[in-house]
């Protein structure tokens, strides 16, 4: 039983690493194409980059989770 939870979680964990760097991603190229992803009213340079960094702060703290799953 334990081990079919661990599967769950990892696929879990890697889906949402997969979608953090695709908003990464999408953020990037909407900051070289000059619009905002959200477009809440705030400049789209620091719309863009502030998405970025949280993006790749997610990206360590799910890795993190992962390694912390393996041990």
């Amino acid at each position: 039983m334990l081990r079919v939870y661990k599967r769950r979680l990892l696929i879990g964990l890697l889906v949402l690493l997969l979608l953090f760097l695709l908003s990464f991603f999408l953020a990037l190229f909407n900051l070289q194409k000059g619009i905002g992803i959200f477009n809440i009213g705030i400049a789209y340079q620091v719309e863009d980059w502030s998405v970025m960094i949280f993006s790749i702060l997610a990206m360590l703290k799910v890795l993190h989770e992962i390694i912390k799953v393996e041990r």
